[in-house]
Parts: structure tokens; sequence; C-alpha cells
């Protein structure tokens, strides 16, 4: 769980010894305060911590988790090298960010923190997007996709036929199709 390994790592504390809040306000809060670029001041406030505490907690985010600041600025890099500015996501779905070269501070900082969310929340979606089509396209005529809630989607089926209905959403999610967009192994977790 990526949420608990930041309260962790900013806590200095055995991920087994990260409380819900802690994972919640710190880690779930950091993970997503960097990635949209807040400060200190925001970060203090949905941790309810002052705003030096926050500092001290970005500041060990960044030294405990270097590689999300360097993809951050990879993404950038490459936004400002494209002509016109853009990023793309992991199916290729171009996000024009025009602003991004910009000398007003207000409007270039905006373009980073876009670009770098069009990217990781627009693959994200993608992702999701090509385990419907997967899903939809394998289930059986008494199973049905009925709703999808940011990363999860919710099907129904005759009780009996609950295991084969996971299988089904286990590969859609993580099979072969999918494997060969990411490095990394996607894990699932479904529940009836």
């Amino acid at each position: 769980d990526p949420h608990t390994m930041t309260a962790a790592g900013v806590l200095g504390k055995d991920p087994a010894e990260v409380t819900g809040d802690e994972r919640q306000l710190l880690g779930k809060g950091l993970n997503f305060a960097t990635v949209f670029g807040a400060q200190e001041t925001k970060v203090g406030s949905m941790a309810h911590i002052t705003t030096a505490e926050a500092k001290r907690m970005l500041d060990k985010h960044k030294r405990t988790f270097p590689e999300i600041y360097r993809l951050k600025s990879d993404i950038v890099r490459q936004c400002r090298s494209r002509t016109p500015p853009h990023v793309k996501t992991l199916m290729g779905r171009v996000r024009r960010l025009p602003t991004i070269n910009s000398a007003n501070q207000g409007l270039r900082m905006y373009a980073e923190r876009q670009a770098v969310s069009s990217v990781i929340q627009g693959s994200a979606a993608d992702l999701i997007k090509l385990a419907m089509i997967r899903a939809n396209n394998t289930l059986p005529d008494d199973m049905h996709l009925i709703l999808t809630v940011h990363d999860e989607l919710v099907t129904i089926c005759p009780k009996e036929k609950a295991e084969q209905g996971m299988d089904i959403l286990r590969e859609a999610f993580t099979g072969e199709g999918i494997q060969k967009l990411i490095r990394l192994p996607l894990k699932v977790d479904i529940k009836v």
C-alpha cells in the first residue's frame, strides 16, 4: 500500500505500526499533495499539523521518495520540449499545455501540475477503460458491468457464478493486454 509506505517513511515507523489516521492524513495526503504540487500550508491544513511540521514532512518525503520528484521533473521537462508543449497518457491520449513555458509563474506552475496530473490520472483512466472493455468482452450474458467509480468496477452476476466473475475481472485488470503497457505488476482487490 503506497500510502502506508509513505506514512511509514516520513514518520520513521515500520509500516505495520502506521495507524489508519496516519495512513490517511499523512500517507495519502502527502502522496496526492506531492503530485498536485501542494505546498506546506495546504499539507499542514490537510494533515492537521503546523506549517513548520508540514514543511519538515515534505522535506523528508522528498528525501525518502526522490523517484517521485524525478518523475515529476521528467514529465514537465518532456512537456516543455515538445512542439506544441504536451503530455501523453499511457495509451497515447494527448493533453496540450501551452502555458507550461509562460513567463507568468502562476500560469506556468498550474500547467506543470496539470502535466503531472494528466499523465498519472489520465494513464489510470486509460487502464480502467481498457479493463472495462476487456471485462465486457468476456462476461457471459448473465454477468453485467453496472458501475465504475474511479479505479473500481462493479459487476452483478448470479451468486453461483461469483468465482467465475472474479476470475474474469482479475484477468481484465491484470492480464497480458494490460500488463504489457506497464513495467510493474498490477494487483487487484476483488470482493463479493
